[in-house]
């Protein structure tokens, strides 16, 4: 059984410098390998890289514009609304794929993850899968989701991603602080940025791909949801390649990073083929264990004791014995030891006794 851990990166795109590029419409044009023209920069971005595109599309919400649906649009109209010069203006979410997917299979289920986890919550979505070569000729399925940050009200216009709530005093009336502004806190309008939803939409992706491989007939491969650190792997990650330096590497020429990933590579799979071989020893100790334990089991079953702890819970713990009938128990002058049912399991286990064929022998 091959395990697998899915490869996911997520940034934030907006116009501080703490963001991981500046433009909603250059991220579109990128993924989705178009150019695009950006009407708040008044510029015109170019798709950068080289990898096969193997499907596009954008998912709306019911109540969002149907103009939408063409990304230029909708892009155009999130760099539009954003005032701040360090705002933030969709979030970029990457996932690794597994290779045996179709195409076809690939876009219903990446459609099918986008509508139940972003889609229902309100944010409109771009998706673009790619089936791009790494530099040992390895298929990498995986697709880019870029994401809404703001909601869209009923009426189709882009809502606040926060609001104000103002403290009142007893009489109704808002507090005033010391310097003349009014107290006040600032609440989140959704969920969406919220810490645990990272690894949520990871498990959700991963429970997927192993559902879809149990109704394909897939035995051979599982998909693990949780990092290396998470599963007590002491697994280095790669870095990111940057674009400069993956289009180097598509054209077979080594770069720094490209190096360092490929002797982290190197060193975790030797980690992994560890962890795996002391896996298969321990299923095996596991079933050593078992096997053992049911040989203990069989060897501690006693019959005679069954019907004994039977007769007796039906008895107030007490044996009720065929006093009359019995043609030896009836030569007895005190019977009273014999209806003892810790006294009988003890003279049981004395004599050795573990089925009615021994004590018929004796």
């Amino acid at each position: 059984m091959v395990v697998k851990t899915v490869s996911s990166r997520a940034s934030i795109i907006g116009r501080g410098a703490k963001c991981s590029g500046k433009s909603a419409v250059e991220q579109s044009a990128y993924i989705s390998r178009t150019t695009l023209y950006s009407e708040y920069y008044g510029e015109k971005f170019y798709p950068k890289a080289a990898e096969d595109l193997v499907s596009t599309g954008v998912m709306l919400p019911d109540h969002a514009p149907r103009e939408y649906m063409d990304h230029a649009v909708l892009w155009n109209s999130v760099e539009k609304v954003e005032k701040h010069a360090k705002a933030q203006l969709c979030r970029l979410n990457k996932y690794s794929l597994p290779n045996w997917m179709s195409y076809e299979l690939a876009d219903k289920f990446v459609r099918d993850f986008i509508k139940r986890n972003f889609v229902s919550k309100g944010m409109c979505a771009e998706y673009a899968i790619h089936d791009s070569v790494n530099e040992k000729g390895e298929r990498n399925l995986h697709v880019h989701i870029l994401l809404t940050m703001r909601p869209i009200l009923e009426n189709g216009e882009w809502g606040e991603k926060s609001r104000k709530v103002y403290k009142y005093d007893k009489d109704g009336n808002k507090i005033k602080k010391k310097n003349g502004r009014y107290d006040c806190t600032t609440e989140k309008t959704t969920d969406w940025d919220e810490k645990g939803n990272a690894k949520k939409w990871r498990q959700d992706l991963v429970d997927s791909i192993n559902r879809v491989a149990d109704e394909i007939g897939i035995e051979d491969e599982r998909w693990e949801w949780r990092s290396f650190k998470d599963r007590g792997l002491d697994i280095k990650p790669t870095i990111h390649l940057g674009e400069k330096a993956a289009a180097l590497e598509r054209k077979g020429i080594h770069t720094d990073k490209g190096d360092y990933n490929r002797e982290v590579r190197y060193l975790n799979s030797l980690i992994v083929k560890a962890v795996e071989l002391t896996r298969v020893k321990a299923d095996k100790a596991v079933s050593g264990v078992k096997q053992a334990a049911s040989s203990v089991v069989k060897a501690v079953k006693n019959e005679i004791l069954d019907v004994i702890r039977a007769v007796a819970e039906r008895n107030y713990n007490r044996l009720k014995l065929p006093v009359a009938l019995g043609e030896y128990i009836r030569l007895i002058s005190d019977r009273e030891p014999l209806h003892d049912r810790v006294g009988m399991e003890k003279f049981v286990h004395n004599m050795g006794w573990t089925t009615f064929e021994d004590m018929e022998k004796y």
